[in-house]
């Protein structure tokens, strides 16, 4: 039903446009400049090196150490099966087991971690860029509240890592087992490596928004450098808090969102579209298509043992 919203959404956004935004927008309007494609390129395996480094520092032990090559090797499964599989549960699945096909609760407990730290990560960001949202445009009633409850949420979060003793809000949020075992293990997380896993988090989501920057000046999309930056945290804030069925599901989630908030600047949907598409490619779809492949591998491998 999510994927059928936003893909309606999508439509109707588009031939809202009429004709003029296909004669608007066509292969001469995409800047000429290969450096942005090719800076969006490079950054590609920065972005998976930077998840590894995360899901390791949460994920390793004495009886289980993970090389980078091996923590890559999970990561890339992990995409794999995550956009697969609904709700986030291939990416536990496909990172959850090492290289001998073995379960790993430490893995387990390291992907959970390190994915609720970067959508908090998100979620700081993403309330930064609405409040600065806020001061440049008239928003809807519902952005206003939905600005509040992100902050409000940030605020609970904070208190059940940091609080030595569980606020009442702790029973509130941990009524079903998925969101208690995910507090648990989160407050189980040493300090020193919460923060280590933050900073590399902080920095991967650092790198998605230079790639959408550059995404959005090869479309010559000429907005002012911080209304830019303020959409584009937008964007990710509004992938975050949208749940996702499957890879589909995310690229709609992506794709309404960028449309929705640039629609405050008139800007041709379809160039928001296409530079959506492209982070999309790269981002999500081949790391997919190489996980697919080393689940291929692994398991052949493992079959002639």
């Amino acid at each position: 039903m999510i994927l059928f919203g936003l893909s309606f959404y999508l439509f109707n956004q588009i031939s809202n446009q009429k004709i003029t935004v296909f004669k608007n927008f066509n292969l001469q309007t995409i800047n000429a400049s290969p450096y942005y494609f090719g800076f969006i390129i490079i950054l590609v395996p920065i972005n998976l090196l930077l998840e590894v480094q995360k899901w390791r520092i949460l994920s390793g032990s004495a009886e289980d150490k993970i090389s980078i090559f091996q923590g890559f090797q999970s990561v890339i499964s992990g995409f794999a099966l995550s956009y697969l599989l609904p709700f986030g549960m291939g990416d536990v699945i496909g990172r959850s087991f090492n290289q001998a096909f073995r379960f790993s609760k430490n893995r387990v407990k390291g992907t959970l971690v390190g994915g609720g730290i970067q959508f908090l990560v998100s979620l700081f960001f993403g309330t930064l860029a609405l409040f600065c949202f806020k001061q440049q445009t008239k928003i809807p009633l519902y952005l206003n509240l939905l600005f509040w409850a992100s902050f409000l949420s940030l605020i609970i979060f904070t208190l059940i890592f940091n609080l030595k003793t569980k606020p009442w809000i702790f029973n509130i949020l941990t009524k079903n087992n998925f969101s208690k075992l995910f507090f648990d293990e989160l407050r189980t997380i040493p300090i020193n490596l919460f923060w280590k896993a933050t900073l590399w988090a902080s920095i991967r989501y650092l790198v998605f928004c230079l790639q959408m920057y550059c995404s959005f000046r090869l479309m010559n999309i000429t907005l002012p450098i911080f209304s830019l930056m303020v959409n584009i945290n937008l964007i990710f804030y509004a992938k975050s808090i949208v749940p996702s069925f499957n890879f589909l599901g995310d690229l709609g989630v992506r794709e309404a969102a960028s449309t929705y908030f640039f629609s405050f600047y008139n800007i041709n949907p379809l160039a928001v579209i296409s530079a959506s598409f492209l982070i999309w490619l790269v981002n999500v779809l081949f790391p997919m298509i190489l996980g697919i492949l080393n689940i291929g591998y692994q398991f052949l491998k493992s079959r002639k043992v």
